[in-house]
Parts: structure tokens; C-alpha cells; sequence
């Protein structure tokens, strides 16, 4: 929330484009606790074979998060920050 309030000291945009990709870490942290709770109630399913294809879906798609994730942490710290450049 802090980062929003200093954010509007600065060019919105710049402001924005920053912050982004560290919100979107931050949702896909929050979407990965989600399928902790998935994992979770597979573990109590009575049938084998439907509890390891929630387990193997609950798999692919936390691969898939945290590639996004990674991606996301690669754009936001190879980001400029905006308060430290001068405004144009």
C-alpha cells in the first residue's frame, strides 16, 4: 500500500509499470496457496486414481504459476526504479 501512496509522487505510468509485475508475483503467490488447499482435500479422496489426477493437475499447475512467477521476478527486478531517475 506504501508503494502505491509514494507511487503517486511520480509519473503514474512509470509508477504503474513498476508495480505491476510485483503484483503479479504476488497473485501468484496467493493463486499457489490455493492449490495448497486443493492438495489438501485431494488427500482426503477414497479413490486412488481420482486423487492422483487432482494430484497430478494440482502439479502442473503450480509448475505453471511458478514459471510465471519467475518470469514476472526476472522483469521486476531488471526494472528501473522510477524514483531514483529523473523525470522527463
Amino acid at each position: 500500500m506504501t508503494g502505491f501512496s509514494l507511487g503517486n509522487l511520480f509519473d503514474a505510468q512509470r509508477s504503474v509499470e513498476y508495480c505491476y509485475p510485483w503484483l503479479d508475483i504476488y497473485q501468484g503467490m496467493q493463486e499457489l496457496s490455493m492449490l495448497d488447499a486443493i492438495y489438501d482435500q485431494a488427500l482426503e479422496e477414497e479413490d486412488n486414481e481420482v486423487r492422483n489426477e487432482y494430484f497430478k493437475w494440482v502439479k502442473r499447475k503450480q509448475y505453471s504459476l511458478l514459471s510465471a512467477i519467475e518470469q514476472s521476478k526476472q522483469y521486476a527486478v531488471a526494472n528501473d526504479m522510477y524514483w531514483l531517475e529523473p523525470e522527463h
